[in-house]
């Protein structure tokens, strides 16, 4: 029984590791398929396709599919044998000529992004000075969120939760923390919350660019999350997996809006900051 509990142990930190290794491999474009043979072959060295297919419990013909996909993507290296083709995982020099490709696509897309944007400021594109846009589900939010990095200055949030982190996953969330460090964007936060747990890496965005203060629920029960800056108010709540966002572009809403943000602010109390990782508390 121990040998056999030793094993199944074994059997399962291995798999998960497996599992571990084949997401990060997805991270760089390749589909969970292509990932899981590509590591397949990384692991049992040069292959033919019918081992490749019954070790991964998928059909030849389909393995051939994925193989030949891993070979215009350069991954893989066809070759011939006594036995007939074989293939091989390719080192992970891929990987980094892959980034290194990504990194150049991304520099021509900067250098072309003022051109985008001056032709658009002459097109026919909605720059009107009132407007209404609804966003659906996380990849709206996200969106929503990354559209405030535009404030000029200062950022007015009423907070619901903790941190951003609650709805959206922490790399995109630690992204947009660190660039509001960059653009130099002041936050004023009101919350409901006595305490707000550590949540950042982000140290200069605690200690130079964020203030939080606590509104009792009795006096302002914060029931959707509101972000006030510039020209422009967005309001979104979450529901379970409903996401429901709204963006107003209005220049006289957003002036009354932040006049009342300032006027429950200044009669909130302000939560004392307790260290460079934003763990807050009501004193």
């Amino acid at each position: 029984m121990c040998i056999i509990g030793y094993l199944w142990y074994d059997f399962n930190v291995m798999s998960d590791q497996t599992d571990t290794i084949v997401k990060l491999i997805e991270s760089f474009g390749l589909r969970k398929e292509e990932a899981t043979i590509y590591h397949s072959l990384t692991q049992n060295g040069v292959s033919t396709a019918l081992f490749l297919s019954r070790s991964n419990h998928m059909g030849r013909t389909k393995v051939y599919r994925i193989l030949d996909t891993l070979i215009a993507k350069g991954f893989v290296t066809q070759e011939v044998e006594s036995r007939g083709f074989v293939f091989r995982a390719n080192s992970a020099d891929v990987f980094e000529s892959m980034l290194s490709q990504k990194r150049k696509e991304l520099a021509s897309l900067e250098a072309i992004l003022p051109e985008i944007k001056n032709a658009l400021a002459t097109s026919n594109v909605d720059n009107s000075n009132k407007r209404v846009v609804y966003y659906k589900g996380v990849e709206g939010l996200k969106q929503v969120t990354w559209n405030s990095l535009r404030a000029k200055g200062r950022l007015y949030i009423y907070e619901m939760v903790s941190d951003m982190s609650k709805y959206l996953d922490r790399t995109f969330s630690e992204e947009v923390r660190s660039e509001i460090v960059k653009r130099k964007i002041h936050i004023k936060q009101i919350t409901n919350l006595t305490d707000i747990p550590a949540h950042t890496d982000v140290s200069e965005l605690v200690t130079n660019y964020w203030e939080v203060r606590y509104v009792d629920p009795k006096s302002l029960a914060l029931s959707y999350e509101v972000l006030v800056y510039d020209d422009v108010v967005a309001m979104y709540n979450v529901r379970g997996n409903d996401v429901f966002c709204v963006e107003i572009q209005d220049k006289d809403l957003a002036k009354m809006q932040k006049q009342l943000f300032m006027f429950v602010w200044n009669s909130s109390q302000r939560m004392r900051i307790l260290d460079k990782k934003g763990t807050a508390v009501l004193t």
